[in-house]
């Protein structure tokens, strides 16, 4: 109910009128003991919005994911640094991307690594990420982990 309503309020920039539903939700979710829905409210405006270039506001939301986060498996954690680092990105802030990208990459070891091909590629972002910032030598070794890997 909340959520696509969010989700509307976003794509059509009312982000005044999203703000004051936000709340709602919340205590809407909280309510029925459902904070897991509310969550996934706030990653897909995050991702819409980021869709849109609108980094920003993506950051706005995405942030406020960090309430949360006590109450987040691994795999949400995961897709929270991986926004975070695509904000960072678009937001053309390298460093800070870069320490996002390494979040992502350590939740997902301590996970086991249970999708190689993405954690190859994540490896593989995080040496792209250090060679633009002009970290060759780091990339350098990143991208021999993934040949070894």
């Amino acid at each position: 109910m909340y959520g696509n309503y969010c989700i509307e309020l976003a794509n059509n920039g009312s982000f005044e009128e999203l703000n004051k539903v936000l709340p709602q939700a919340y205590q809407f979710y909280l309510q029925l003991d459902s904070l897991p829905t509310y969550v996934n409210i706030l990653f897909t405006l995050t991702n819409n919005l980021c869709n849109k270039n609108a980094y920003e506001k993506a950051e706005v939301y995405n942030d406020s994911l960090f309430n949360y986060i006590s109450y987040m498996p691994d795999f949400a954690k995961e897709m929270l640094y991986s926004q975070k680092n695509r904000i960072e990105l678009g937001k053309n802030n390298i460093s800070e991307a870069i320490l996002w990208k390494e979040k992502e990459i350590e939740i997902e070891r301590s996970m086991g690594i249970k999708d190689k091909v993405y954690y190859l590629s994540a490896l593989s972002e995080l040496a792209n990420l250090n060679s633009y910032n002009g970290d060759i030598d780091k990339a350098l070794v990143i991208y021999q982990q993934v040949i070894d890997d």
